[in-house]
C-alpha cells in the first residue's frame, strides 16, 4: 500500500498578528491528491518535442488533486485555502505512474459567507493582507507547465569539439518555456485575473 503523510503548516508570530488583524481563522489543513497512470506514447520523439501524453496526464492529475482540496475546504465552510504547496513525484517501481499532491490551510474570514468553491492561493497571511490593502483579492492559482523530450547532444554530436552553445538543447529550453508561459497566461485569463503575483518558476 501507499500512504502519504503531511505536516500542518505552522504560522509564525508575524503571520499570527496579521491573521488576527484581517479576521482570518485557520480551520484545518486540507489536501487533495491523485496517483495517475500515464498511458503509452512517451517514446518515438526522434527529433524532439513536447511529450503530449505526459503533459495531459500531469494536467489531469493536478486538476483532480486541486478540485479535491477545494471540495474538502468547502465542506469545512472555508472562504480561502492559503499557502498551497505542491508535491509531485514518480515511482522507482513503476515508471508509468505519477503522484500529485496539494496541501494548504483552509481559513474563514470574519463577515464573509462560506463559499461552495473556496479560492485556492499560494499566498501566506501577510501577503494576502498586503494584496488586500492594495485593492486586490486572489481569484485562483494560475499554472502552466510543459514536458519536453530532446535527444541528448554534446559538442561532438553538434559537430565541433570547441566551447559552444548546444542549439538543440537551447531550442528545447525555449520551446518548453514558451509552451508553459502560454498555458500560464491562458489560465490567468480564464480566471479573469487583472494580473499575477508571486510567480514561481521550477525546472
Amino acid at each position: 500500500g501507499h500512504l502519504v503523510l503531511s505536516t500542518l503548516h505552522t504560522i509564525d508570530a508575524s503571520e499570527t498578528v496579521v491573521a488576527r488583524q484581517t479576521g482570518l481563522t485557520a480551520i484545518s489543513q486540507v489536501m487533495g491528491s491523485s496517483i495517475y497512470h500515464v498511458g503509452m506514447g512517451l517514446m518515438g520523439y526522434g527529433t524532439g518535442g513536447e511529450i503530449a501524453t505526459l503533459q495531459h496526464a500531469y494536467e489531469h492529475a493536478r486538476s483532480l488533486a486541486l478540485s479535491r482540496m477545494q471540495q474538502e475546504a468547502a465542506l469545512l465552510g472555508a472562504n480561502l485555502v492559503l499557502d498551497v504547496k505542491f508535491h509531485g513525484r514518480g515511482f522507482e517501481w513503476s515508471s508509468d505512474l505519477i503522484e500529485f499532491n496539494a496541501v494548504g490551510t483552509a481559513v474563514r474570514i470574519a463577515g464573509m459567507q462560506p463559499s461552495q468553491a473556496p479560492v485556492l492561493t499560494l499566498l501566506e497571511p501577510d501577503q494576502l493582507w498586503k494584496l488586500h490593502h492594495a485593492g486586490y483579492w486572489p481569484v485562483g492559482i494560475a499554472i502552466g507547465n510543459s514536458f519536453w523530450y530532446e535527444p541528448h547532444a554534446d559538442c561532438f554530436g553538434e559537430g565541433a569539439w570547441y566551447s559552444q552553445e548546444l542549439p538543440a538543447h537551447t531550442r528545447a529550453a525555449q520551446g518548453a518555456r514558451h509552451q508553459a508561459t502560454e498555458r500560464f497566461r491562458h489560465f490567468a485569463h480564464h480566471l479573469n485575473a487583472h494580473g499575477v503575483v508571486g510567480v514561481r518558476v521550477s525546472r
